[in-house]
């Protein structure tokens, strides 16, 4: 509490706060601290709405991760425990579970859209631009299997009415991915070649159709 209110005091105008990132995956591998995570948390959120009543305070979850599980009871308590913030904070990287084409993108939308009650919120996404190579797994794609999902992303959020989308990260860290420890970099590698603008600031295709939205 005393965290949240140190940040929301130092950015005094702010709208939109998340207060924990990706509880689902908190939820997968400490399920014996769910109960008292929960408790935690809206003994938080209670307390910051008293002190700063206009700010919308939610809890991130990975889309890419529980849409696609066969645990129902997963399933409905994230759900359930998410309908109840002031709106849904969406974690999504639809190539992490090997989601590269629109059909596939779209029933994990359509899993969301059916299930959540509150404003949507994509707090964090991206997809990748380039073919991703890390142990044991390859996935071929370029810069119009970004382009093709930065149109579906905002043609949903226009759609359903998302509070807002941010990309992450915006530009290939090429130049940081080099100075990462050899036993990281297959993690680094992960999201290297997901930004709208390239390793040499080159504007992808993506990026493009992402500024004719958000222009007009």
């Amino acid at each position: 509490f005393n965290y949240m209110s140190f940040l929301l005091d130092a950015f005094p105008n702010l709208k939109y706060v998340v207060m924990a990132m990706e509880i689902n995956e908190f939820y997968l591998n400490q399920p014996d601290q769910w109960e008292d995570y929960k408790v935690l948390a809206a003994n938080i959120r209670s307390r910051l709405k008293s002190k700063y009543p206009e700010v919308l305070l939610s809890e991130s979850i990975t889309l890419h991760n529980l849409s696609t599980s066969t645990n129902r009871a997963y399933i409905d308590e994230i759900i359930a425990h998410v309908n109840q913030l002031d709106f849904v904070a969406i974690s999504y990287y639809p190539f992490l579970h090997g989601a590269l084409d629109d059909t596939q993108i779209q029933q994990d939308f359509d899993f969301l859209h059916a299930r959540i009650t509150k404003p949507i919120a994509f707090v964090e996404t991206g997809q990748i631009a380039e073919t991703l190579e890390v142990p044991e797994v390859t996935l071929e794609a370029d810069e119009c299997t970004q382009k093709d999902y930065v149109q579906l992303l905002l043609s949903n959020a226009n759609t359903h009415n998302y509070e807002f989308v941010i990309w992450w990260t915006h530009k290939d860290y090429d130049e940081l991915y080099e100075t990462f420890p050899e036993e990281v970099k297959p993690l680094g590698r992960i999201w290297r070649d997901a930004g709208l603008i390239n390793e040499a600031d080159q504007e992808r295709p993506g990026f493009k159709e992402w500024k004719t939205v958000f222009e007009n």
